[in-house]
């Protein structure tokens, strides 16, 4: 049985370099282990099936052509996750919150941990690179979740 939901979908009209960018944010989000689609916190798998179609289509008015790029893959079922990504990451980041990536005034890389209030609950340090802020993210997701507190008052 096959059970499949459109978790974010996204077709704009933009230039290359707008697109450029955003292919550049994916392919960091990959090497990173985060992705952000829309609202959704996405954890990909380590290795992942990637499918390229480049076609033409010929009508009255030209030929049109189209480039499709497609990534599959399967989560752990321990997860609970789906074969189409992080289902249940993708729910847990819009009821627990979302990491906010961007780039201070010095040009430097930081994230915030908003609350699903919108409020502020962690602030990163500065980082050189979006990669790098991925991996700062990448940790905290990972030792946050089994933290202890330590009490110095």
């Amino acid at each position: 049985m096959s059970d499949e939901e459109t978790l974010f979908e996204s077709e704009q009209q933009l230039s290359v370099a707008a697109v450029a960018r955003r292919l550049r944010e994916v392919a960091d989000g990959l090497e990173a282990g985060a992705l952000q689609l829309g609202d959704h916190a996405v954890t990909p798998a380590s290795t992942v099936k990637f499918e390229e179609e480049y076609s033409a289509e010929t009508t009255d008015e030209g030929i049109t052509f189209e480039l499709e790029l497609e990534l599959k893959w399967r989560s752990a079922a321990a997860t609970g996750q789906t074969e189409h990504g992080s289902h249940v990451a993708a729910k847990a980041a819009r009821v627990a919150g979302k990491f906010e990536l961007f780039k201070d005034v010095g040009g430097k890389f930081r994230f915030h941990l908003k609350a699903r209030n919108g409020q502020i609950i962690a602030s990163s340090q500065a980082y050189e690179t979006k990669a790098a802020a991925h991996n700062g993210i990448k940790s905290v997701r990972t030792n946050a979740s089994n933290g202890w507190i330590d009490d110095q008052t």
